[in-house]
């Protein structure tokens, strides 16, 4: 059956998932693509402008092709999972996941499945088996791109006893790419060293190094230059750092990878970095168990107008700041709004969004960037760090202008970042600048990254839980909550990924309660104050934390070590 672009656009739409305004860009570039010859399928369009994704565009597919006239939600199963279990998922009509099965599902694999898609921030509580042809469903299965790693160690130890073989070695090059990938990684870090016990190709998931492949001294050596040559690199200098970039195909989306290569004393070390798309998740999935803030969060990107206003990311290396940004990004109605952003480096491109690199050798700071930017016509300014006073005072100024800025810094607390942002202002500027942040500030965010439970968790009794003694948890906390275990899945650790732990506060834009904000941080009282006024929404670190255990999302253990296991009584 022909897939129709207006009746997937449609379904788009009556789903919440695109905009009227994304529908009409999308039927306007297939019309003149059209024109020229140029054929695309509407998912590949739809998805290639980043309006939305391919499994969220697939199920509209779906649904329009003969799945009933239900309007999905798209869900996204591990591929591990599906070739274990042998489903597809089609997608989430109210609570009900329907997927198809090569066989039934006993109920341990149901409660797996709906498990997994809880984790993922979606309300479900039954499966709906749609019955289709298995070919089909093995064909489905059979394109989740699979790289085992048994397969590399095999073909590592082929290649150390020949390692003239090139197309051995573009097949290995390819497929530690695509294994890091499938495994969630975000770094593959590689030694390169004479001393056969130092040369190992690690990967960091979930923040946690882990090794992976022990490598001859002269397979390493090659397989480090051909990584080089891939990212226009000189293979051949050892003796001064390099960067580089390239990208490559897996599982039907282009990840770009980041080279980074510095001489160490055993030789060399490289460091790859995977930038890949699909890894940004939709604000919901992002944020998971954090409903509130997400749709706070959704009413600020689909209410972007010429009034300006500021939003602070803030946290430690590597607690999502980026990621939360892309994905804010994602929300916002690019089809309308002009994006502009100064970054350093460009790390995920967001379709339809103007990113410019920071070159600070060549004297294009973010203090310059911006001042350039401001003349692009942006509604939207993202400035990926603010550093200096120069660039806090010419951002505040262009938020003052009617452009909505979103920045970053490495704080630890939402009051100590406003402080800071203030204190970065000269002098000259702080009175005016002062006044600026309180009349513009929307929204700060302050994230850190928590290891998650898997989907092997099971459920505890709370009264049988260390927290239980903490009178904040007894309050808020009133059914069974979720303690890890162990299983293939996990590496019998218990955790899988990673989940944000937020505090939050978001301002109105009252008059009255801007006045106040203003005489506070003009009267050099602590940040603190403005947190609690009338009307503002403010969610603590302990309030995001107790939301976790409740989501079954982090266990009563993990809680205690981050707040502490002494008793509050």
């Amino acid at each position: 059956m022909t897939k129709s672009l207006v009746d997937v656009c449609d379904a788009l739409v009556n789903a919440g998932e695109i905009s009227p305004s994304q529908r009409e860009m999308c039927l306007e570039a297939h019309s003149r693509l059209s024109d020229r010859g140029v054929d695309i399928a509407p998912e590949e369009l739809v998805a290639s402008y980043g309006f939305a994704s391919r499994s969220v565009v697939e199920a509209a597919v779906n649904s329009t092709l003969g799945h009933g006239e239900k309007d999905f939600t798209a869900v996204t199963l591990p591929g591990s999972m599906m070739r274990r279990l042998g489903v597809v998922p089609i997608g989430l009509y109210g609570k009900a996941l329907h997927l198809s099965a090569l066989g039934s599902l006993n109920r341990a694999a149901e409660a797996e499945v709906i498990q997994e898609v809880k984790l993922a921030g979606l309300l479900v509580d039954s499966i709906i088996n749609v019955p289709q042809d298995r070919a089909a469903i093995r064909q489905a299965i059979n394109s989740v791109l699979a790289v085992d790693r048994a397969l590399l160690v095999q073909d590592l130890s082929t290649y150390s006893r020949d390692t003239q073989n090139g197309n051995l070695l573009a097949k290995i090059v390819e497929n530690l790419l695509i294994n890091a990938v499938q495994m969630r990684a975000s770094d593959i870090h590689i030694t390169a060293s004479k001393d056969r016990l130092e040369n190992w190709i690690k990967y960091r998931i979930d923040s946690v190094v882990k090794p992976m492949f022990l490598v001859e001294p002269e397979s390493m050596r090659v397989l480090v230059s051909r990584l080089k040559q891939d990212a226009g690199m000189d293979f051949s200098n050892t003796r001064t750092p390099q960067d580089g970039r390239f990208s490559f195909t897996a599982m039907n989306s282009v990840v770009d990878v980041r080279v980074a290569s510095m001489p160490a004393d055993v030789d060399e070390a490289l460091t790859v970095r995977l930038l890949d798309p699909n890894r940004i998740l939709p604000l919901p999935q992002l944020l998971a168990g954090h409903t509130e803030i997400v749709s706070r969060l959704e009413r600020l990107a689909n209410s972007v107008t010429k009034n300006g206003g500021i939003i602070l990311v803030t946290g430690p290396t590597g607690s999502g700041k980026s990621s939360f940004l892309n994905s804010f990004m994602r929300t916002i109605d690019r089809a309308r709004t002009r994006v502009v952003t100064a970054e350093d480096p460009i790390e995920i491109r967001v379709p339809l969004v103007l990113h410019t690199r920071i070159n600070e050798d060549a004297g294009y700071t973010f203090a310059k960037a911006l001042r350039s930017m401001v003349r692009q016509d942006p509604d939207v300014i993202m400035v990926g760090e603010m550093r200096d006073s120069e660039t806090a005072e010419i951002g505040i100024r262009s938020a003052e202008t009617g452009h909505l800025l979103l920045t970053t810094l490495h704080n630890d607390n939402v009051a100590d970042s406003i402080a800071r942002l203030i204190g970065m202002l000269s002098d000259s500027y702080r009175r005016i600048g002062t006044m600026a942040v309180a009349s513009l500030l929307r929204n700060v965010l302050n994230l850190r990254l928590l290891p998650r439970l898997c989907v092997c968790a099971r459920p505890v009794r709370f009264e049988d839980t260390a927290l239980y003694e903490h009178a904040a948890a007894r309050q808020k906390l009133k059914g069974p909550i979720m303690q890890r275990c162990g299983c293939s899945r996990c590496g019998n650790t218990g955790l899988y990924g990673r989940v944000p732990l937020i505090e939050a506060a978001f301002w109105p834009s009252g008059k009255e309660v801007r006045r106040e904000m203003a005489r506070i941080l003009m009267s050099g009282q602590t940040a603190d104050a403005i947190l609690h006024l009338d009307g503002v929404f403010y969610q603590s670190s302990e309030d995001s934390l107790l939301m976790l255990v409740g989501e079954g999302l982090i266990d009563a253990q993990m809680a205690l070590d981050v707040i502490g296991g002494a008793s509050d009584e």
